[in-house]
């Protein structure tokens, strides 16, 4: 086996554990060498996507977007039978980072491209979620209850526990969202037991930050709608799962949370200096729909202080983004 061969494998190791240093080190150079002899380019699409995922894995979206629009361009270039990875996991991933950068269409488009028949079934389940959530992000609430339910059906013809209960998750988020409170947390109960199970490995790391993610904004709904006990459990749980990540978007989130839950528990000063805290760190990471919550958030803490010549700017920015995002 050549050297560049050897160091690919050792590349994709790194890559799959989420060792970010070796992957930031070596990638692009990798990806060079790779291309520079015609028996191992087939194999540059593959350092690219990979790079990608562990960069959307440690929240730097923006740059994993390029890398995994970039990657898979050139993984379509190649035959089938050329391909060293399938790319469906990196589809799916950037469906996940377009939706937090805001990017509804593209990803809308890219999930209807996913679910066709000749995708694997967890593939089509995962862009079938992906489409529930932007449904109920845009109030299209029976659109999104249809596609939770046929999630939840594709889940069990495969017959996964935990793609079902990621569908169960889910479905509490378009709950919340709708404003159906009590449902929503009843179903999550079961959901961030489940979901939220500790371990070192990526899997779980990744199960438990959708376990964070979910009680975190049930929590925030909870607030609003001045559901205080079970906002504090919530945003407890959260807070406690994410804590055990060092991830400014879940960061970031939890700070949201605990500002949501001080406004409605009226410490507005300290809701506004945690709102703009949270606001900064989703700027930085190129998240807008975060972004115009955090805005919309720190508008509304003004508000309730009195400082409603400082808080109308505040809350037209925000409305101007969400209206733009759709």
């Amino acid at each position: 086996m050549r050297t560049v061969e050897r160091r690919f494998r050792r590349y994709r190791e790194a890559a799959m554990q989420g060792n970010v240093g070796y992957v930031a080190a070596h990638g692009d150079r990798l990806a060079v060498e790779l291309s520079e002899d015609p028996r191992t380019r087939h194999l540059v699409p593959t350092v690219v996507l990979l790079h990608g995922l562990v960069l959307a894995g440690e929240d730097h979206f923006v740059q994993a977007r390029e890398y995994l629009e970039h990657g898979l361009a050139m993984q379509a270039t190649l035959p089938g039978n050329r391909q060293a990875i399938s790319s469906d996991r990196f589809e799916l991933e950037l469906v996940r980072v377009l939706l937090i950068l805001g990017d509804y269409g593209k990803a809308e488009h890219l999930c209807r491209t996913l679910e066709e028949p000749r995708r694997a079934a967890d593939t089509r389940l995962g862009a079938i979620r992906a489409r529930a959530i932007m449904a109920a992000t845009r109030g299209e609430y029976e659109t999104a209850h249809q596609l939770i339910n046929a999630a939840a059906s594709l889940a069990e013809r495969i017959h996964s526990r935990f793609l079902a209960t990621l569908v169960d998750a889910d479905r509490a988020m378009v709950l919340g969202t709708q404003g159906r409170i009590p449902e929503a947390i009843l179903l999550a109960h079961n959901c961030l037991r489940l979901l939220a199970q500790p371990g070192a490995g990526p899997y779980l790391r990744w199960a438990a930050g959708q376990s964070a993610a979910l009680a975190l904004t049930l929590g925030r709904y909870a607030a609003e709608a001045g559901d205080l006990p079970n906002a504090e459990r919530l945003i407890l749980v959260g807070v406690g799962t994410s804590e055990r990540f060092d991830r400014p978007f879940l960061r970031a989130h939890a700070d949201l949370a605990i500002s949501t839950m001080w406004w409605a528990q009226g410490r507005y000063h300290q809701a506004g200096e945690l709102a703009r805290s949270a606001r900064h760190a989703f700027t930085q990471l190129g998240a807008t729909p975060s972004t115009a919550l955090a805005t919309l958030h720190e508008g509304r803490v003004a508000w309730a202080q009195g400082l409603v010549a400082a808080a109308r700017p505040v809350l037209r920015s925000a409305h101007a983004a969400l209206v733009q995002l759709g």
